[in-house]
């Protein structure tokens, strides 16, 4: 007798059992594309990171421009195009700030370096000659001027602060041998906290010669007053104080170094340009910051979709174990 091809109970056949398994649509779409590759003769592979793809040797194949505008095709969305846009203008207004800053510390630094550095004084006309503006490398200098004050036409400034204290500042044109003249600020007198003007020493009669430190002309705010036979006024600015007398001012105004006894000098000045540095690093950083957190979002968001695109893959492989234990 031959070999029973199906063996059985009693040389009966037994009945042939077929077990159908579910077969995940996403694990079936993966198998058909690795047969795909092995198809075309090459090796599989399993995507990484998006950036590339591991093969089975474990060797890497290094990521292509359509690979990546494929995994990262979300930030095309409006939202992302409207945050991206966002995070551009805040970076530009960061580096514009930034580059104020420190545009301003190197003014102060340069500013810093001509007080200290301008220990002698020049001749009025070499730094503020008459008809002409002012030259910006004369800020800050010590200069020399010679002529007699018109103490009938004073100016007195209120409000103002020195070294710490509240007061006034006593202004006097000085006219010069070739008609025009020159506002010097001949000192600050501190407030007795009345309101007015304390007494102050008169300007002296007769030619003088003062060496003062040139300022420049303040903007004009409020208005010009005229007190007692003199003018009042909150800021020394020549738009508002020129139209009340009859002759022509230098280009800057200056601050007597060595005031006579019962004022004080006004103090020297010194800008702290360690600060503006500080800003501008500070602006920077906030800037370079805004593409760093774009980064992070993004790659956040491609993780949360990646979870996403892999909880349907393992809920129904854990459903089908819960099942299999009961």
């Amino acid at each position: 007798m031959g070999r029973n091809p199906m063996p059985g109970v009693g040389g009966v056949r037994a009945p042939l059992t077929v077990v159908i398994r579910p077969v995940r649509p996403l694990a079936a779409l993966s198998a058909l594309r690795i047969q795909h590759r092995y198809s075309e003769g090459l090796p599989p592979c399993d995507r990484t990171n998006g950036l590339g793809y591991r093969l089975a040797g474990g060797a890497r194949t290094p990521p292509t421009l359509g690979s990546v505008l494929q995994r990262y095709r979300f930030v095309f969305a409006p939202r992302w195009v409207l945050l991206t846009l966002a995070g551009v203008v805040v970076m530009v207004v960061c580096a514009l700030l930034s580059q104020w800053q420190w545009d301003r510390a190197v003014q102060r630094a340069a500013a810093n370096e001509v007080i200290e550095t301008s220990v002698e004084a020049v001749p009025l006309d070499r730094w503020l000659p008459a008809g002409e503006d002012l030259d910006p490398d004369a800020r800050w200098t010590l200069v020399e001027a010679t002529g007699v004050y018109d103490a009938d036409r004073e100016v007195v400034l209120r409000a103002q602060t020195n070294n710490g204290l509240n007061g006034f500042e006593i202004v006097t044109p000085l006219v010069l041998a070739d008609g025009t003249a020159i506002l010097v600020d001949r000192g600050f007198v501190p407030s007795e906290n009345t309101g007015s003007v304390p007494d102050y020493p008169a300007a002296p009669a007769g030619e003088v010669t003062v060496t003062g430190r040139v300022y420049e002309y303040e903007d004009p705010s409020g208005g010009v007053t005229e007190v007692d036979g003199h003018l009042e006024s909150r800021r020394l600015s020549i738009d508002m104080l020129g139209p009340h007398y009859d002759y022509e001012f230098r280009s800057a105004w200056i601050a007597d170094v060595e005031p006579a006894a019962g004022l004080t000098a006004l103090e020297t000045p010194s800008f702290k340009d360690w600060q503006n540095y500080s800003y501008a690093v500070q602006w920077a950083l906030f800037a370079a910051m805004v593409p760093v957190g774009l980064v992070v979002l993004v790659r956040r968001e491609r993780r949360d979709l990646d979870e996403a695109a892999a909880a349907p893959e393992t809920e129904p492989a854990a459903s089908g174990a819960e099942a299999a234990d009961s």
